[in-house]
């Protein structure tokens, strides 16, 4: 069992929660007040609390102290790029109703705006769940925002408080991520695996941002990491962490994502047994099923929102083409008037496809490096394409080897 922080280093955390906190309320543009000092050191000195007590609680054996320092450099990294972009974007980024308040994408603004909106309201804050928005069909990130910004903010909006919490929660997914890829692949692998996770492009990027993807991202190592202690004989911890990350990350932000998280933990339970896949047959066909219907949920619980009825193909279908031409028009209008003319064009079945195709295509490396467009942004697709550069081979390798096993 590892020892409790030492009192030197505890002080030390302690005091650099301060200044880090003094320093995010001066710089984060908003009104700086001691409400907002307050804040900031409440939600960063959580996170490093969470963090080390989740290093402490994974492993009794002992967890190397450089996977806590991946997941503190986690922590940090996201919360600096969020404070950069924010302040950056309203100055040199495209001349949108989003960048101009320092947001990186449409959906942050909307779901972060209104839960600063329903915070300062007189609405339960339950009612997220009961009669959310179009910017969050689920309510459960709406709910977690205005509850911060109500009770911690009450003074001024500061979207770095929900960045703040993302880039927390995306520290504890890395520890989760090392106690799987040790079991399966070894120490070493686990070192790299973490440290990858940590400083990913794509994953730094969004975890600055005020989106859900850290802590559905964290949710599924957690998920693994619940199924490897539940295979080292850890069974009340592993349906403890199963519990949290299926009740607390997973369902309320995401109810669909608790079947693609069942559904991972099933594949990997599938790949210990070493089942042939012509017996496996029937499992890939409830897999199949069980996909869909997820699908359908989604779509459903999304669409209500838009008023669009009719049968279930005919929701899909509104569906699929609604979220073809949202994209188009807070994505890909402001970077290309080509582009968008083409859009404008094709049928509109087809116009979410295309884009799948297009954001695959566009973070390569040397598309990204001539790429047209505001400076900063040229800047970010060059940062997000390194990391799917650098990945490719193992990306490619990966699946090449599991198939020869």
């Amino acid at each position: 069992m590892k020892a409790l922080i030492p009192n030197r280093t505890l002080f030390f955390a302690f005091a650099l929660v301060l200044l880090a906190s003094l320093a995010l309320v001066f710089l984060d543009g908003k009104q700086a007040s001691l409400q907002g000092w307050l804040a900031y050191a409440l939600i960063l000195g959580a996170g490093l609390g969470l963090i080390y007590g989740t290093w402490l609680w994974i492993d009794s054996e002992g967890t190397p102290r450089t996977v806590l320092i991946a997941a503190v450099m986690a922590m940090t990294v996201r919360i600096v790029l969020g404070l950069i972009l924010m302040r950056a974007l309203p100055e040199y980024g495209y001349d949108q109703i989003a960048q101009r308040d320092g947001y990186v994408s449409y959906d942050a603004y909307k779901r972060d705006t209104d839960a600063w909106a329903r915070s300062k309201s007189d609405q339960p804050l339950l009612n997220g769940f009961t009669s959310p928005k179009e910017s969050d069909q689920y309510g459960g990130y709406l709910f977690l925002s205005s509850a911060v910004y109500r009770y911690l903010s009450p003074d001024a909006h500061r979207p770095m408080l929900m960045t703040s919490v993302g880039a927390a929660v995306a520290g504890i997914g890395i520890l989760f991520s090392w106690v799987f890829i040790r079991y399966y692949f070894g120490a070493k692998a686990a070192a790299i695996g973490t440290w990858i996770m940590a400083l990913y492009p794509e994953a730094v990027f969004w975890g600055s941002s005020q989106m859900r993807e850290p802590l559905l991202i964290t949710a599924l190592a957690g998920a693994l990491a619940s199924y490897t202690l539940w295979l080292r004989g850890h069974r009340k911890r592993s349906l403890l962490l199963a519990a949290l990350m299926i009740f607390f990350l997973s369902l309320p932000i995401s109810p669909p994502f608790v079947v693609i998280l069942l559904l991972t933990v099933g594949l990997a339970w599938a790949w210990d047994q070493e089942i042939d896949l012509r017996r496996s047959l029937p499992f890939i066909v409830l897999a199949l099923f069980v996909a869909f219907i997820s699908v359908y949920l989604a779509a459903r619980s999304w669409v209500t929102l838009r008023g669009i009825h009719g049968s279930v193909w005919q929701i899909i279908r509104g569906w699929w083409e609604h979220t073809g031409g949202g994209w188009r028009v807070t994505l890909v209008a402001d970077q290309s008037f080509n582009l968008d003319v083409l859009l404008l064009r094709i049928p509109a079945w087809s116009r979410l496809p295309f884009l799948v195709l297009f954001g695959l295509v566009q973070p390569f490396l040397p598309a990204a490096l001539i790429a047209p467009g505001a400076t900063i942004w040229r800047l970010i697709g060059v940062f997000r394409a390194s990391g799917w550069f650098l990945m490719l081979p193992f990306l490619l390798y990966a699946p090449i080897y599991a198939l020869r096993r």
